[in-house]
This record gives C-alpha cells, sequence and structure tokens, in this order.
C-alpha cells in the first residue's frame, strides 16, 4: 500500500585503498600514515554499559592523539562506534572473538563463521572499514592445530568480501602456520 512499514538510511561515503608490502598504506591512491590504538566498548564504572557521550569522548581522545586507525578488539561492536569511525576518517579494523585458542569441536568453527558472516553483513557498508580480522592469539592456550579453522575463516572472509583483507592478531612469532592465511582478496 502507500504506509512506510520500514525506513533505513545509511550515510554513504567511497574510499579505495591499498597495502604495498614496501610502501605501506594507501588511501585514495595517496601514502597515508596508519597509527593508533586498539579499542574496547567499556567505560570505568559502567563496563559494556555506555552511551552515546562515553564513545563521543572517546573518539575525541582519539582525535586528540592524532590517531588514524583503530584496531576494535576482539569482538563485534555497537554500530554508533562505526558510525563514529565513518564521520571521523578512522581506518577500521574490526574483528570476531576468536580469541587464544580453538577447539576441534564442528560447532566452534560453526560459530565462528556465523560470527564473521554476521560481521560482514551488517558492517560492510561502512567505509572505515579496511580488513576484517579472523582471529587473535590463538596460539596462546595449547590446544589442536589452528590451521584448519582459520583457513576456512580466511577463505570465508574473502568469499563475503573481495575488497578487503582478512587479518590476524599474532603470538609466538611468523613460525606458527595460521598466522600465514589471513590474506589480500584479490
Amino acid at each position: 500500500g502507500t504506509n512506510v512499514l520500514d525506513l533505513v538510511q545509511q550515510p554513504l561515503g567511497f574510499r579505495s585503498f591499498n597495502i604495498d608490502p614496501d610502501q605501506g598504506f594507501f588511501l585514495n591512491g595517496h601514502p597515508y600514515d596508519l597509527h593508533g590504538t586498539a579499542f574496547h566498548q567499556d567505560g570505568i564504572n559502567r563496563g559494556w554499559a555506555i552511551g552515546q557521550a562515553e564513545r563521543e569522548k572517546n573518539f575525541a581522545l582519539l582525535q586528540e592523539l592524532g590517531a588514524t586507525a583503530l584496531r576494535l578488539s576482539h569482538y563485534e561492536h555497537a554500530e554508533p562506534t562505526y558510525d563514529l569511525a565513518d564521520r571521523d576518517g578512522i581506518i577500521l579494523w574490526t574483528e570476531i572473538p576468536v580469541i587464544n585458542s580453538i577447539t576441534d569441536d564442528p560447532t566452534f568453527l560453526e560459530n565462528a563463521k556465523q560470527q564473521l558472516i554476521e560481521l560482514v553483513h551488517q558492517r560492510y557498508n561502512h567505509p572505515a572499514i579496511v580488513c576484517w580480522g579472523i582471529f587473535n592469539e590463538v596460539t596462546l592456550i595449547k590446544g589442536p592445530q589452528t590451521t584448519n579453522v582459520v583457513s576456512q575463516l580466511a577463505s570465508l572472509a574473502a568469499e563475503l568480501d573481495s575488497t578487503r583483507p582478512s587479518t590476524c592478531a599474532i603470538a609466538g612469532g611468523d613460525d606458527q602456520p595460521s598466522n600465514w592465511y589471513s590474506k589480500v582478496s584479490a
């Protein structure tokens, strides 16, 4: 009929980026220095019960620091955080909560895949996001081989969004096989 039942409005931003192993990060064709911090969505005496005022204060601090990049650690963050990064031109690394270790239980992998699907589908239109984090230091706690889970998550990230690379936070140096699965998509 003529009644509006639902309405979604999203700001629109365009940008291009590329990562060169020798020359670094480029934003819209120009070298762009990335420096910033990791970020959790909590506040003193509030835990996760922060509101827009706390988010605005946090982003004001990022501006004061001169930050150009932000890693959203280690889980899905609230929508207003992504909106503020878009508004302020902060480059984002966002990630799913695959942290410290994995299990070889198939439900672990399915849950991690579902969280990655939801992250990409919900946040795809945010121009601030430059990479999808697929794990954080999964070899910190001894457990099963990580390459099966990590390789499937990296492949899924590339399938869901061929315009952004997947990435990871590592522990244990370059000798960990799982560290080599995150990739720049074609």
